[in-house]
């Protein structure tokens, strides 16, 4: 599945479901670190660069409810 594809997939499962916010930020963060890392089979991010860039508290991070 191509980057494209995979932003599709998104906005095609998202106009039927709802997530919050914060949870469609995580996953466009996850997207664009294995993009960057030229989609390894496992990446190791600290979670403070994850929080960092969606803007979320270490807290909230440790609570998102997995989907």
């Amino acid at each position: 599945m191509t980057y494209i594809e995979i932003l599709n997939a998104f906005w095609n499962w998202r106009r039927f479901n709802v997530i919050p916010h914060s949870a469609a930020d995580l996953y466009f963060c996850l997207l664009d670190f294995a993009n960057a890392t030229k989609w390894e089979d496992k990446i190791t991010i600290p979670n403070s660069r994850i929080t960092g860039k969606i803007d979320i508290s270490e807290k909230a991070f440790s609570m998102q409810e997995t989907y």
